[in-house]
């Protein structure tokens, strides 16, 4: 699988994606706009460098299609572009919970971390927690404007998700975090 794709490759996509979301979703314009949809395409294809790879390329398609706010629009990533991701990532060693808006430790997947199940998560590599939700959120598809599903599908995949959109390539991490004591500490830790 060809993992860059020239400019005009890029912007074909983005386009051929736009005219069949145009021709065969129903709902398209049903919480958005006909005239923002087009501001959103027009922005990715802002967006498009010389040459862009194919994760570059799935982030601006799942950027896309949360603004159509159909659940049941999803991209799916290729099983070779996905293991090449996971074979070439490492990976914060958590699994999280939220509760509310905040974010628990769930697991700690590396047994050598000072970090304890139950501790809140502030803020990981300095971005707090709502900011990285948000971003995240900005990927995920769900029905109008609710956000259950997507707080769900991001606690299950969290690590993935985090690397994915905003930690591209990074290998450590800074966490802060509120122990159950209320004592604010700060871990680093390598992905796993």
């Amino acid at each position: 699988i060809a993992q860059d794709l020239s400019k005009k490759e890029a912007k074909a996509d983005i386009l051929e994606l736009k005219e069949n979301l145009e021709k065969y979703h129903p709902g398209l314009n049903r919480y958005t706009s006909g005239d923002s949809t087009d501001y959103f395409f027009e922005l990715v294809n802002s967006r498009i460098d010389e040459t862009t790879k194919v994760l570059d390329l799935y982030r601006e398609v799942t950027y896309l299609l949360n603004k159509v706010r159909c659940g049941h629009t999803r991209p799916r990533l290729s099983e070779s572009a996905k293991e090449k991701f996971v074979a070439n990532n490492r990976f914060l060693p958590i699994m999280v919970k939220f509760l509310g808006d905040k974010l628990y430790v769930k697991e700690v997947l590396d047994q050598t971390l000072e970090i304890e199940k139950g501790d809140e998560i502030l803020s990981i590599n300095g971005l707090g927690i709502k900011s990285i939700t948000q971003q995240i959120f900005e990927h995920h598809s769900s029905d109008g404007f609710i956000n259950e599903s997507k707080f769900r599908l991001t606690e299950r995949y969290f690590s993935y998700y985090y690397q994915l959109y905003l930690n591209h390539d990074h290998a450590t991490f800074e966490l802060q975090l509120k122990n159950k004591s209320g004592e604010i500490i700060q871990v680093g830790c390598e992905g796993a």
